[in-house]
């Protein structure tokens, strides 16, 4: 008991670093493995989204009908070109000159 009483400031803050310390741990300091964790859940997130996408895009049903339609052969009619005729080149373009 007099060991106690002689050494009681002493362990009072050997007690209290040991609590500090604790406590620093446990809510300031990030372990490098809750970054990874949570890297790895972002992540999981944005594979999860993409799945969901991709689903509803298989899912997207198009109609032929749209193509038969008057305003897209009018709009198809306006684009088109008539090519040029150009002179013919050599019968063999890899022969030497």
């Amino acid at each position: 008991m007099e060991l106690i009483k002689k050494y009681k400031h002493i362990l009072t803050i050997l007690v209290s670093v040991l609590i500090l310390f604790w406590v620093y741990n446990s809510f300031f300091k990030h372990s490098k493995l809750d970054e990874e964790i949570s890297e790895f859940e972002e992540r999981m997130v944005a594979v999860d989204q993409f799945v969901e996408s991709v689903e509803y895009l298989r899912n997207v049903e198009l109609s032929d009908q749209i193509f038969q339609r008057d305003v897209f052969q009018n709009l198809t009619s306006e684009f088109e070109r008539d090519i040029p005729s150009a002179p013919i080149s050599r019968s063999d373009p890899f022969a030497p000159f």
